[in-house]
């Protein structure tokens, strides 16, 4: 499950150094998404020769909710390597630029995206072809990483690649392309407010008729349509973080149409029409401020959800056997704290049961992997279905001292099951 290999090594380090995974984790998402966001301003202001419209762009970033949604993640990392290359590829160094490349696909395997429409511009342009010497480091770090997990995993990319194919296939996230699902960003992170959202998109666009003239703007679009291709057609999953492309670059563009109508504005004729342009496009601006600001604030006061895992994390820990496994369809946060051996109902770390949720059956995984524990949702989703039947054989049982609301905690009775589950 290696997905973002240059994060986990990050982390490990953080960690060493810190004495807590969690502590490093939020630590390198802090200095990350500050260091992503100078760049992004950087390498747009190099572009465009203004810095005033990336800094509303940056200013935009830092207000909504959805950047503090992935903290914990490797998203932030991911945005800082994308906004590193487009600032090296403006600046014309390929040497670093090379480096950034190679980490910005250990990051994630969708910076290739990136990439090819970098490489593209570079001969748009007329530039010179990389010099071999410039090659070297980016192979060197691409070939450790390789040589390293083919001696430790025993192969050369993380299953969870197909994991994702597999998830997107078996239709439990909507119809076809559930990536299109995106519904639940108004709630997450414009605080219910669909004309926030609008008013961010339309300016976006605006933005993008300002700087199309600019490579990053050239490059983003094509990335953002290869990126999208990828997702789509291969039916993946819609998880938020996945948007973060989307959403940095559509900050950023929004500022730009902001100043783009402020300059369209210092056009016009009559000085008191540009007088009112000017503090309605001002006040505007500080009143979507506002409103990202107050989204966010309202996001960290909601209850996070993943507290009823860590309290059945917590008593696994204290009440069973080491050797214990538990089943669950979101594992993190249950293994974090149990410190127990997970089951991925939807095969993240468990491969048999993704082949099965790609071949359509939904409850093989129980009769498979015959966990000593189960967490379940309440009602069940869809994939938990299958331990209704388990209940009434008497094979699993709730565990009444810890059932937190929404949550159901099952324990696998000894005694029965002797045939296996329904046996």
């Amino acid at each position: 499950a290696l997905t973002s290999p240059l994060f986990s090594y990050i982390s490990i380090l953080g960690a060493l150094v810190l004495g807590r995974v969690q502590e490093a984790s939020i630590v390198i998402a802090g200095i990350t998404l500050v260091l992503a966001i100078l760049v992004w301003w950087a390498a747009f202001a190099a572009s465009d020769h203004s810095s005033v419209a990336p800094f509303l762009g940056a200013a935009l970033a830092v207000s909504f909710p959805y950047l503090y949604k992935v903290y914990g993640m490797e998203t932030p990392l991911f945005l800082l390597l994308i906004g590193i290359c487009l600032y090296l590829f403006e600046s014309r160094n390929e040497f670093w630029l090379g480096i950034a490349a190679s980490m910005l696909l250990l990051t994630r395997a969708e910076g290739i995206f990136l990439l090819i429409p970098m490489a593209v511009e570079h001969l748009r342009q007329k530039r010179p072809l990389p010099s071999a010497k410039s090659l070297v480091a980016p192979g060197v770090i691409l070939a450790a990483h390789f040589l390293f997990t083919y001696a430790y995993y025993g192969a050369l990319t993380p299953h969870t690649a197909m994991v994702k194919i597999h998830q997107g296939q078996s239709g439990l996230w909507g119809p076809w392309p559930p990536f299109a699902r995106i519904g639940y960003h108004i709630d997450w992170f414009f605080g219910e407010k669909e004309l926030l959202a609008l008013v961010l998109i339309g300016l976006a666009i605006l933005g993008i008729v300002g700087s199309k003239h600019t490579t990053p703007t050239r490059i983003g679009i094509a990335f953002l349509v290869l990126y999208t291709s990828f997702y789509v057609f291969l039916s993946l999953p819609n998880y938020h973080w996945y948007y973060a492309p989307y959403y940095m670059f559509g900050y950023f563009w929004a500022g730009m149409g902001v100043f783009w109508l402020w300059q369209q504005g210092k056009r016009l004729d009559f000085p008191l029409v540009r007088k009112a342009v000017g503090v309605v496009l001002v006040s505007g601006t500080v009143l979507l401020l506002l409103e990202g600001t107050q989204a966010t604030w309202q996001s960290l006061q909601r209850k996070q959800s993943t507290s009823a895992y860590r309290q059945i994390g917590e008593w696994l820990d204290r009440n069973s056997p080491q050797s214990s496994s538990v089943a669950a369809m979101e594992i993190g946060t249950v293994g974090w704290y149990s410190r127990r051996y997970m089951i991925d109902i939807v095969g993240l770390v468990t491969p048999e049961n993704d082949r099965l949720l790609a071949a359509g059956d939904l409850g093989g995984w129980l009769e498979l992997t015959e966990p000593d524990y189960i967490v379940t949702h309440l009602p069940e989703w869809k994939m938990e279905r299958a331990v209704r039947r388990a209940i009434r054989g008497g094979e699993y049982r709730p565990v009444e001292a810890i059932q937190p609301p929404g949550f159901r905690l099952l324990k696998r009775n000894p005694l029965a099951g002797q045939g296996g589950i329904g046996g």
